[in-house]
């Protein structure tokens, strides 16, 4: 592999750690951003010391493994986000209209929630569900004993029933209750929040929990354990196609540059699971491996097309322009001629396979005669214009380099070495965008 492949792929790679370490950065729980930051510094390493295997990286399981805990993190955050809405709900519609005999139950809601605030995600989460169920049932009876209503606040949001246990100091197994009821609250909730229509399949088990069976700890147990695995199966299926579809966009452009009835293919299939609200990993794997086989199949093509337009873009931004005007573009494996900010000369270009680069400052004469007969004083401004090209040479290399694409020059001759080589000018067309040119020396190329 080239080493302008292998920069490609380093590229590639630290676009996805970049977007990475901003979600990270994004994060609010700050033990969950310093596991992030260590873990992602981690893969990165092992990213950067195989880089040449990892052409893929966008989408190889390097990433996706960290991408997985980062979403898992995020969608948790959201959860508690909306949790604490729900409390601000309730605390603007009962401001300043809580009955005296409610306000100290009141303050010790606020107290807790406010102890809440300090833990972790996981206990935060938790302790917010069956703080939320008891905050509900006090707003449910102030607002009763102040005539007022909350109508849609006090209820169950997510369709889970009012799961409440009062422990009793010193009685194990009411605390052993108070513990599985507290976890189905929690999961339950959980699973709301992700899908509604899941939450309604659990209904029934969440309605008997809230029964009479609260007093049966087996049971309890073995409900605990249903909506907790259920909660377990969506939540990283909704991960999952976080991350597929993260996979699927970071490729999706790759494979918009391959060639042939396959990659078109490939192309709509992996548009339509973007647009899925669900993407299994018997849907996505299958379609990974063969775009990961067509794109290593294509991978030089591809990725010289890219080095291509990135070397066109450059030497735009520093005044040259292609030949032909703005219908033309530099392709891989193809000559071009561009102009130069110097009148009358011209830089010959071709990226070649492998991301070879070859460059070369040419002269432009209106005729045979003029080609053939240089004076001293064109030799001399030959030399000058060949100068700046030089400089402008370097500071594109300098340019390419700060976009991850490193040429290692092997050849290079400064302009005293050997004189320029001429193109004529088609008759009549000297000083316009469009010529045809011959070369009228042997070539030699500034690489």
């Amino acid at each position: 592999m080239s080493q302008v492949h292998i920069s490609e792929a380093i590229q590639l790679g630290n676009k996805v750690i970049d977007e990475i370490k901003r979600k990270i950065d994004a994060l609010e729980d700050e033990h969950e951003k310093v596991r992030l930051r260590g873990e992602l510094e981690k893969e990165s390493a092992l990213f950067h010391s195989e880089a040449a295997r990892y052409m893929f990286a966008t989408s190889d399981n390097l990433f996706r493994e960290i991408r997985q805990k980062v979403i898992s993190v995020q969608m948790d955050e959201n959860l508690a986000r909306s949790l604490c809405d729900e409390f601000k709900k309730i605390e603007s519609a009962l401001s300043g209209k809580i009955p005296p005999g409610f306000i100290p139950e009141w303050n010790d809601i606020q107290n807790e929630l406010q102890k809440i605030s300090a833990l972790t995600l996981q206990n935060k989460i938790k302790s917010l569900t069956a703080l939320l169920g008891r905050t509900r049932v006090f707003a449910s009876q102030a607002a009763h004993a102040a005539n007022i209503s909350l109508a849609g606040l006090v209820e169950e949001k997510y369709t889970i029933p009012k799961i409440f246990y009062t422990e009793s100091k010193g009685n194990e197994k009411n605390k052993k209750l108070a513990s599985l009821l507290a976890d189905i609250a929690d999961f339950g909730a959980r699973v709301a929040f992700f899908d509604e229509s899941e939450a309604r399949k659990l209904r029934p088990l969440m309605d008997e929990a809230a029964s009479e069976k609260r007093s049966d700890e087996f049971r309890l147990t073995a409900i605990r354990q249903e909506v907790k695995m259920r909660y377990g199966k969506l939540k990283e299926q909704k991960v999952l196609t976080e991350v597929f579809k993260e996979e699927l966009r970071d490729m999706l452009p790759l494979m918009k540059r391959a060639r042939g009835a396959a990659a078109e293919a490939l192309t709509v299939r992996m548009e339509e699971l973007l647009t899925a609200s669900e993407v299994p990993r018997e849907g996505f794997m299958p379609l990974y491996e063969e775009v990961k086989i067509l794109l290593f199949e294509q991978l030089e093509n591809i990725t010289d097309e890219a080095v291509a337009e990135k070397v066109g873009s450059v030497l735009s931004e520093m005044g040259y322009s292609l030949v032909g005007g703005d219908g033309e573009s530099l392709s891989a494996r193809e000559v071009k001629f561009m102009e130069s900010p110097y009148e009358g000369y011209q830089v010959k270009v071709k990226v070649d396979k492998g991301g070879t680069l070859t460059t070369r400052l040419v002269r432009v004469a209106d005729s045979e005669d003029e080609a053939n007969s240089t004076s001293e004083y064109q030799r001399q401004k030959d030399i000058e214009i060949g100068k700046k090209w030089c400089k402008d040479l370097d500071a594109f290399h300098e340019k390419m380099r700060s976009e991850g694409i490193d040429f290692k020059t092997k050849f290079r001759k400064e302009p005293e070495e050997q004189p320029l080589d001429v193109v004529v000018a088609a008759k009549g067309t000297r000083g316009r965008k469009k010529r045809t040119q011959e070369v009228r020396a042997k070539e030699r190329f500034i690489k």
